[in-house]
């Protein structure tokens, strides 16, 4: 109840301090271009490309590693041990799944249908959308 309390006082104060700053000075907005939007979209891909491959590479490494320890036989007089080996390769395997597809998603070939898709005025495809949101555009000089 108090947290609630204390967020509600914190949205309140940051709302009605916002209300009270000046106006923007007169400088003209800038809009962004079609090579700006067209970086923007390179940059995400570019960037989750190097994140998947990161990500498979560790993951598959730590899956390995368990899964050569299962191979080996070491393992069979200490079945808790065994099975936490069992447990952490699932885990890892599952996370190199998820790498793998999203590997896949933003492939070049995935990019260049996006920047297709943004060229002809078509909608992206949801993935595509939350990861763009979170880039912004850059600051042009006037």
């Amino acid at each position: 109840m108090k947290y609630l309390l204390l967020t509600l006082l914190l949205a309140s104060a940051a709302t009605s301090s916002s209300a009270q700053q000046a106006p923007a000075s007169s400088s003209p907005t800038l809009a962004a271009t079609h090579a700006d939007s067209v970086e923007v979209i390179h940059k995400a891909f570019r960037d989750s490309r190097r994140f998947a491959r990161f990500g498979t590479l560790a993951e598959g490494l730590a899956s390995g590693s368990q899964i050569s320890i299962l191979a080996s036989g070491q393992l069979h007089d200490a079945p808790v041990r065994q099975t936490l080996c069992i447990t952490g390769s699932v885990i890892y395997s599952g996370f190199l799944a998820a790498f793998l597809v999203r590997w896949v998603r933003f492939s070049k070939h995935q990019e260049v249908q996006a920047i297709r898709r943004f060229e002809l005025h078509q909608p992206q495809s949801l993935y595509v959308q939350r990861r763009l949101a979170t880039y912004a555009l850059p600051k042009r000089k006037p």
